[in-house]
């Protein structure tokens, strides 16, 4: 059993009013095909395997925060996997605990229990490590429900997605089948028309590492919200070129100088091809979060998607734009960003109030 993280041990209880015993300790290495195996016994969506390396084990292979329930015949009864993350606070530096990919086995009895108790083994693990905070993102609204009965969560953030149409294609099709399709091919050239223009100012250009200028960068703008998670260049590094998922990171260049980046990843959702702006990062830099925005839906359109999508935060420089002519609402659950206090003696005000933060999708695990 690992010292640093004692195991919680739930006690013999009558029936009917607590679980039966069940222990919660963290994950060792020769479990992850147990623990990925959970997911699909669950019904639910599996991290890739080489995704959960990455995320829990590449940064701190010896130490990861993996919450896991066994009952008393050994069975995995529930995962709470969660990273360490450096996060900005007032001009001041500190830690944060992200959960992610959190799961219950159907089939485990008491299973609201189970996670309240996954739940405080993290919580306790990251206070002891000296996090401030612990928060999630991609929370449907039915979840941010159920995590505030369990485990008192916190709303932090509801982000409303807005997407940009960038084909006809899959509106004429459904309308009119393959007559639809060359009627949106002829349609589809106004949209390629209206993306040509390109900043005289900035130059935007596909990044293929993050070197010093994203170091400069963060140096600069840091402080431009009161809280947010770091994005120095070791930060980016490993989040967005490190990780196994491919991502496109475009910078934006004033006279040479970086002056902002813009993350996207193209995905299927249904029948469409969407790519989706999981971080856009230039302070308060309108004209720059403006050029990322139409760059962003430029190569979106030349990869073939039908939609860009963004979610931005009130806060962010982005988000009047979003909220523009070429945008609409993706009609789709808001992405409820939820967060737990981990210090005894309380938090910064600025931590617990939304309106503080700058927050991306790409912050947390959405479309990992």
């Amino acid at each position: 059993m690992d010292a640093a993280a004692p195991p919680i041990l739930l006690p013999a209880a009558p029936p009917r009013r607590s679980p039966p015993d069940a222990l919660v300790r963290r994950l060792r290495r020769d479990e992850e095909s147990q623990a990925l195996r959970l997911y699909h016994e669950a019904g639910v969506s599996a991290p890739h395997p080489e995704v959960w390396r990455w995320r829990l084990y590449e940064r701190d292979p010896d130490n990861p925060l993996i919450a896991a329930a066994f009952e008393p015949d050994g069975r995995l009864a529930g995962l709470y996997p969660a990273s360490l993350r450096p996060i900005r606070i007032r001009g001041r530096d500190a830690w944060a605990v992200q959960a992610c990919w959190s799961v219950v086995h159907p089939g485990a009895r008491w299973s609201g229990r189970v996670f309240r108790l996954l739940a405080r083994h993290t919580r306790e693990q990251g206070r002891a490590r000296g996090a401030v905070v612990g928060f999630g993102g991609g929370v449907s609204s039915a979840a941010a429900v159920v995590g505030a009965r369990l485990a008192a969560y916190r709303t932090l953030l509801r982000l409303e997605v807005r997407e940009r149409r960038l084909s006809w294609r899959l509106a004429l099709q459904r309308r009119a089948g393959w007559a639809g399709l060359a009627a949106a091919a002829l349609a589809d050239h106004a949209f390629d028309w209206s993306l040509r223009r390109r900043s005289r100012a900035l130059e935007v250009s596909v990044a293929a590492d993050a070197g010093a200028e994203f170091d400069e960068l963060w140096e600069r703008e840091r402080d431009s919200f009161p809280v947010l998670l770091r994005r120095d260049a070791r930060e980016l590094r490993w989040r967005w070129f490190r990780c196994p998922l491919p991502a496109v990171v475009l910078a934006a260049r004033r006279h040479g100088r970086l002056c902002g980046y813009a993350v996207l990843r193209h995905h299927a959702e249904g029948a469409g091809e969407l790519t989706t702006v999981l971080d856009l990062f230039c302070g308060r830099d309108l004209c720059t979060a403006q050029a990322l925005l139409h760059a962003s839906a430029r190569l979106a359109r030349a990869h073939g998607s039908d939609f860009l999508r963004f979610a931005p935060v009130p806060s962010s420089p982005a988000h009047a734009t979003v909220h523009g002519r070429a945008w609409r609402s993706a009609r789709k659950d808001p992405d409820h960003v939820v967060i737990s206090p981990l210090q005894p003696d309380g938090v910064p005000a600025p931590v617990l109030d939304g309106a503080c933060w700058y927050y991306a999708q790409g912050d947390a695990d959405f479309l990992d």
